[in-house]
Formats: structure tokens, C-alpha cells, sequence
């Protein structure tokens, strides 16, 4: 892929790490310390998404606005790619 000048070359680890992710984000886009492992990032988020709703007294964030204002993308993964419900 020619991202800007520069090719990125995905390893077949690379693709396999990628496997069993429902929305899919571009290496280059992603942060953090699993951005080679977006099933293992995207997992991370969906278990701070149910932390965060238990420290609000909450089974889900259903019912709760959340602004996501980090610089990378697996919470919006979480929430659109496996449903995690949240209010909006």
C-alpha cells in the first residue's frame, strides 16, 4: 500500500493479528502499544469501555454520552466495529 510516498508492507503476523477485527483502521492511523495487534488493542479498549462502566454503577454506557478525545482509534473500534453499546 502507498501510503503518502511510503509503502507499507503488512507481514503475514501482521495480517494475522488483524484477523477478527470487524472495523478495520490502517496501520498508520493507529497508536498506542498493540497498534501491530488491532484484535489485541481493539479487546484492551472493550475491557476499559466495561471498567469504566462499572465505575459508573452501570452494566453498559447505554444510557451514557461519552466524548472520546484520545489520538488513537480502538475505543471508536470498539464502539462501531463490536457494538459496545454507549448512549452517543
Amino acid at each position: 500500500m502507498d501510503v503518502g510516498g511510503t509503502w507499507i508492507v503488512a507481514t503475514k503476523e501482521d495480517q494475522a493479528a488483524d484477523l477478527g477485527v470487524e472495523f478495520d483502521v490502517p496501520k498508520q492511523f493507529r497508536r498506542g502499544t498493540l497498534l501491530k495487534n488491532q484484535k489485541a488493542s481493539v479487546d484492551s479498549a472493550v475491557k476499559t469501555i466495561e471498567m469504566t462502566a462499572r465505575e459508573l454503577g452501570a452494566a453498559d454506557l447505554s444510557n451514557t454520552t461519552v466524548l472520546d478525545i484520545g489520538c488513537g482509534v480502538k475505543f471508536t473500534q470498539a464502539f462501531y466495529g463490536r457494538r459496545v453499546p454507549v448512549k452517543r
